[in-house]
């Protein structure tokens, strides 16, 4: 059986492609059983730290005191687990389940779409910049320009409240 070396490229490889999934997923650094509280405590990836019932954790709630103090982080940080018990946790999926009932639907939508809200393509942004080099946004040709002229006047607002008569009225007698 040969050996495989990793290369430098194949190495930077994998350091970035690990950098994009720990932005993506939550990942475990420590936990521990917090006996006073009955509450398992989560620090993960950005040092934020949570205090979880034992009770929310189905596969912890039958396990002795004694136990519990056993939990550790995988290596990656992906799960929490407890050896002697072959009990895994997933910490993405933990999280993801807790955090429902931590923080109200409401709130958590109003996060997201403001989040999702503020994210700009990167097409968007490229001409937008290229606009500001310009000296700003093109302005639109103006209609008298393009040969077509608006009305002004008692005509302009009779045509108006026409086409929404027009719209809304239903015929009688006719089905």
């Amino acid at each position: 059986m040969t050996q495989h070396h990793i290369t430098d490229a194949e190495y930077a490889a994998a350091l970035i492609a690990g950098r994009a999934l720990a932005d993506n997923e939550i990942l475990a650094q420590a936990v521990r059983y917090v006996p006073d509280r009955d509450a398992i405590e989560l620090i993960v990836n950005r040092n934020a730290g949570f205090l979880i019932p034992r009770q929310w954790i189905s596969a912890l709630q039958d396990i002795p005191v004694e136990e519990l103090v056993k939990l550790n982080v995988w290596s990656d940080g992906s799960a929490i687990e407890l050896e002697d018990r072959d009990i895994q946790i997933s910490v993405h999926g933990l999280m993801t389940a807790i955090l429902p009932g931590v923080i109200p639907a409401r709130t958590v939508a109003a996060i997201f779409a403001s989040r999702g809200g503020k994210a700009t393509p990167a097409a968007k942004r490229s001409s937008a910049q290229a606009n500001g080099r310009k000296g700003g946004r093109p302005r639109k040709a103006p209609l008298i320009a393009k040969g077509v002229a608006r009305r002004k006047g008692p005509a302009a607002t009779m045509a108006k409240r026409t086409a929404v008569v027009a719209k809304h009225h239903k015929p009688k007698g006719r089905r």
